[in-house]
C-alpha cells in the first residue's frame, strides 16, 4: 500500500494535553479523489482544519480496476495495523479516526452493507459514501443539484457515459472548468467547500437511505475536521 503523504506529526508536548486527532484516509480512487484531498491536506490550515491527515490510497486489484472493492480497503486497513516495523504500522490513539471513502458506482449491495458492519464494529472507523460517484460531491461546489429539475437530477443520478472520456456528471464539471481529462486543480474548489457542504445539506447523509437515491456525506467529513 502506498502512502502519497504522512502529514502533521504530534508533538511530544501533544502527547502530554490535548491529544489532536489524527484522521487516516482511505480510498480507491485513482483520479479524482486523490487530487482532492491531498489539497485538502495541503490547504488545511487556510481552510481551518485539523493538520493532521494522512492520506492512503488503496491499489485496485486488476479484477476490480474499474471500480472500488470494500474488502480490499478494510484488508489493507486490517493490514496496516499489523505491520511489525512501528514507522509504518497503523497505530491508532483512542481520538484517532480511520475514514473510508467510497461511492455507489456499480459496488454491490452487500459490500455497502459489510463496510457498514465494519464500521459499527471498529471505534472511530466511519464511512463517508457518495451516490452515485465522487464527482457528485465535486459538482456540489458550483451547483445547488436540490433546486434542479427532477429530469435534470435524473440524469445526474443515473451518470450515463456522456463520450470515452466522461460520463454525464464529469461533463458538467467540464463545461464548468472544474475538471480536465479526469484531473482537477483543487484551486478551483477551494474558494466553494462551504458552499459543497450547503449544497449537500437537503440530500441523504445516512447510508442505507442513499443506495438508491442521490446523497452524500462527504460534508460531514469537512465538518469533522474543522472541529478538529
Amino acid at each position: 500500500m502506498r502512502t502519497i503523504s504522512n502529514y502533521g506529526k504530534r508533538t511530544a508536548q501533544s502527547k502530554v494535553k490535548n491529544i489532536k486527532s489524527k484522521y487516516y484516509l482511505f480510498f480507491e480512487g485513482v483520479n479524482t479523489e486523490p487530487q482532492y484531498f491531498e489539497g485538502i491536506r495541503e490547504y488545511s490550515q487556510k481552510l481551518e482544519l485539523n493538520t493532521l491527515i494522512e492520506i492512503i490510497p488503496v491499489r485496485r486489484s486488476r479484477t476490480n480496476s474499474g471500480r472500488c472493492n470494500i474488502s480490499t480497503i478494510i484488508s489493507d486497513i486490517e493490514n496496516k495495523k499489523q505491520i511489525k516495523d512501528n514507522e509504518d504500522r497503523l497505530i491508532l490513539t483512542d481520538v484517532d479516526y480511520i475514514c473510508i471513502i467510497f461511492d455507489r458506482d456499480n459496488l454491490p449491495e452487500e459490500q455497502i452493507i459489510r463496510a457498514i458492519k465494519y464500521s459499527k464494529e471498529n471505534k472511530n472507523h466511519l464511512l463517508f459514501f457518495t451516490n452515485p460517484c465522487f464527482e457528485f460531491w465535486l459538482l456540489l461546489h458550483t451547483e445547488d443539484v436540490y433546486k434542479l429539475g427532477i429530469n435534470e437530477q435524473r440524469n445526474i443520478f443515473n451518470n450515463a457515459t456522456v463520450t470515452q472520456t466522461y460520463k454525464y456528471i464529469g461533463s458538467l464539471l467540464k463545461v464548468k472548468k472544474m475538471i480536465k481529462r479526469k484531473k482537477i486543480n483543487f484551486n478551483n474548489y477551494i474558494d466553494f467547500i462551504n458552499q459543497a457542504v450547503e449544497n449537500e445539506k437537503p440530500f441523504n447523509k445516512e447510508i442505507n437511505l442513499m443506495l438508491k437515491c442521490l446523497g452524500s456525506n462527504i460534508g460531514s467529513l469537512i465538518l469533522q475536521l474543522r472541529s478538529k
